[in-house]
């Protein structure tokens, strides 16, 4: 299970290639995650120690192409250091970016 923020810097969950955004909280501190993509039904519930209790495999579409996951990660972190820092020009902002996610 591997993590990334989200354009919006929400937390995503990358599970074997399909990528899921946290949906609610449910009774006795379970969390309920559901796919990214709005058209498939897919979801799981994880404990608060990272452990799953329910888990569905049923994806209706294909998993995320790993070179567009590290892509949007790139995106995403440029993004949020241009949106922090102004003074830094954009060309120093991705190459220091690329560097620490490599």
């Amino acid at each position: 299970m591997e993590s990334m923020p989200s354009e919006k810097n929400k937390t995503i969950l990358i599970i074997k290639g399909y990528k899921f955004r946290f949906h609610k909280m449910l009774q006795g501190e379970v969390q309920r995650w559901t796919c990214c993509k709005n058209s498939c039904k897919c979801y799981f519930k994880l404990f608060s120690d990272n452990v799953m209790l329910k888990n569905c495999n049923e994806h209706n579409h294909e998993k995320c192409d790993e070179k567009i996951l590290n892509r949007q990660k790139i995106s995403n972190a440029v993004k949020r250091k241009a949106v922090d820092d102004v003074s830094i020009r954009s060309s120093t902002i991705f190459t220091g970016t690329n560097k620490k996610l490599q």
